[in-house]
């Protein structure tokens, strides 16, 4: 059973807009939208029709041959034409899960700007168009969209359900008698006719909503040593405190964000000297979820390093993750001397409950290949990143290919469709970033800490960016963690190592595979995030052994176990997302080309 977890929002429009709504009115144009098409367009020309209270039709203006045929209504109407998408609307998407649909997706012939000249102008119906095909024209069923401004979110919407077959290489589109449009005067409405399937408003067609219903896989971890001289082996330290997980969508139709929230357990051992082992809980009003983490770990040159480290889910799932060369530097001593960085991990190797396996394997410059086994042979997909942005998606009945973007734009391929988007990647482009800073003392913990006593806190704030061009997200992460120096514990002053922590993790997804809309693919038409998936957590340190050998600052010893445990817990928990994602871009991939579903 594929399992689809809620914060992915997965699945990806193509790149036009999202159809949500149908119908409505005119109105003001909404402000104008990153242009999403390519440079080379044809300069548009323009016909001026006078409504009256019969249709009308006068010739397409521009170089195609045909006519136009605009509803009875009253006012003037100036029709401008071009090959690029009109500002504000973005180019007709590319793959509609409605069948049926052409090869290459859906295709834009031509585009309109209807504009109300000298006064507001009604229309008693969406004009209708008859098309001479250029030759070279692709094959299939043409269809006229209309870029309702006014539905559940601006989207284009086909005017009819059936379109125009193609007869001795002319194509008729009728007008419609419906819905009555109002434009004020200057202001415009946009229709293309094109080549594909019917594109249905989406409250039709199912803008599902964003689901947070979290899987029984939950999340947890443990990721970093703790830090005598040396670990000292059954150390025990818990943490208590509260998660609060928000998923909003914005594209291609807004959704209410929903939220969750969690009451936070951490339990933090160290079965031998070089191991720390980690159990997080995550009780939420209708579930809990469990995520055990051991972790390999040293102090090496008053360095804390993580080789790698095992998670488990009660559901069977696991995220093995490894480190090249001396690991992953979580801490250092004395505190308060400097920062560092990290390079991405070697490797990310899930095994999930049902048979499915991803390998991710990293270079030191944040690309990579990933390779995904789905269960009873059923086939392998590889996604492979660039450092300049470009990559692809391989499967086996298809490719998505990302070229690296240039001009402001991505242009992607989508099993053989084109398509020009807004670039969302950052500039410069740096796939993989890991951080961190030793901000120094402060004079007082944050007032979400629990943890309460002498000593002077010290700010330490590490923070994870990755930058994914293919399967289309930008993670940031964000922990800033509190040690307590000069701790009057039971044997006098210590280094009390984090004794409380917040986190922030923002998963922001411009591409869309989820088929939880209208469409099989969706890619953001704006540079924006279609959703937004972030995680708040702050931990407070409950218990902690003070009676141990010290070796001045030296001893942190609950620094690894603060760190680690929810470091990798969110890791966990997005490697599952993550997992989510790369199926559902297979299933995409299988709906749009008629593969197994």
């Amino acid at each position: 059973m594929e399992a689809r977890f809620a914060f992915l929002g997965a699945v990806i429009f193509a790149a036009g807009l999202a159809a949500c709504g149908s119908g409505g009115s005119g109105g003001t144009p909404p402000p104008t939208a990153h242009p999403t098409s390519t440079p080379t367009a044809t300069p548009p020309v323009t016909t001026t029709i006078t409504l009256g209270v019969q249709p009308t039709t006068a010739p397409i203006p521009g170089k195609l041959i045909g006519t136009v045929a605009v509803p009875a209504g009253s006012g003037t109407l100036t029709i401008a034409a071009s090959t690029t998408n009109p500002s504000p609307a973005p180019v007709i998407q590319i793959v509609h899960r409605a069948r049926p649909f052409a090869a290459g997706g859906n295709t834009a012939l031509v585009y309109f700007t209807a504009t109300a000249t000298g006064g507001p102008v009604t229309l008693n119906g969406l004009p209708g168009f008859t098309v001479t095909l250029p030759a070279g024209s692709p094959s299939g069923e043409y269809f006229v969209a209309y870029y309702d401004m006014n539905g559940q979110s601006p989207a284009w919407v086909s005017t009819t359900p059936t379109g125009g077959q193609p007869a001795g290489g002319i194509v008729t589109v009728p007008a419609t008698t419906t819905p009555v449009i109002s434009i004020p005067s200057g202001g415009s409405i946009y229709l293309a006719v094109y080549v594909g399937g019917f594109i249905p408003p989406i409250n039709l067609s199912g803008c599902v909503g964003v689901n947070i219903a979290r899987p029984s896989a939950g999340a947890a971890n443990a990721r970093n040593a703790d830090g005598a001289y040396p670990i000292n082996q059954g150390n025990v330290y818990t943490y208590a405190g509260a998660l609060t997980q928000a998923i909003s969508r914005t594209q291609p139709c807004p959704q209410p964000t929903a939220t969750a929230n969690a009451a936070v357990a951490i339990g933090v051992t160290f079965p031998n000297a070089t191991q720390e082992q980690s159990v997080e809980t995550d009780a939420y009003a209708t579930n809990a979820t469990t995520v055990t983490t051991l972790a390999n770990v040293a102090l090496s040159a008053g360095k804390y390093l993580e080789t790698s480290e095992t998670a488990n889910d009660l559901n069977g799932n696991t995220v093995k993750t490894t480190y090249a060369g001396s690991g992953l530097q979580f801490g250092q001593l004395p505190e308060g001397s400097g920062g560092w960085t990290n390079a991405p991990p070697s490797s990310v190797n899930q095994a999930l409950a049902d048979g499915t396996k991803i390998l991710r394997v990293y270079a030191a410059a944040g690309t990579y290949t990933e390779t995904l086994t789905l269960p009873g042979g059923s086939g392998t997909n590889v996604i492979t990143v660039s450092a300049d942005g470009s990559g692809s998606y391989a499967t086996g009945v298809g490719n998505v290919t990302v070229a690296a973007p240039t001009g402001g734009n991505i242009t992607l391929s989508v099993f053989g469709a084109p398509l020009t988007i807004p670039s969302w990647l950052p500039a410069p482009l740096k796939l993989y970033s890991d951080v961190t800073q030793d901000l120094g003392s402060v004079a007082s913990l944050p007032g979400v800490c629990t943890f309460r006593g002498t000593g002077t806190p010290e700010h330490i704030r590490r923070t994870i960016q990755i930058v994914d061009p293919v399967v289309g997200y930008i993670e940031t992460e964000t922990f800033d963690t509190y040690d307590l120096v000069n701790y009057v514990g039971s044997s006098g002053p210590v280094t009390l190592g984090p004794v409380c922590s917040t986190i922030a993790d923002t998963l922001d997804e411009y591409y869309d595979y989820s088929l939880t809309t209208p469409y099989a693919f969706y890619f953001s038409t704006n540079a924006q995030p279609v959703l937004t998936n972030t995680i708040r957590e702050q931990l407070s340190l409950q218990s902690a052994p003070l009676t141990v050998n010290l070796a001045g600052r030296g001893a942190s010893q609950a620094f690894a176990a603060q760190i680690v445990a929810r470091q990798a817990g969110i890791r966990f928990e997005r490697a599952m997302e993550r997992a989510a994602q790369v199926r559902a871009m297979m299933r995409a991939s299988a709906h749009t080309t008629g593969g197994p579903r």
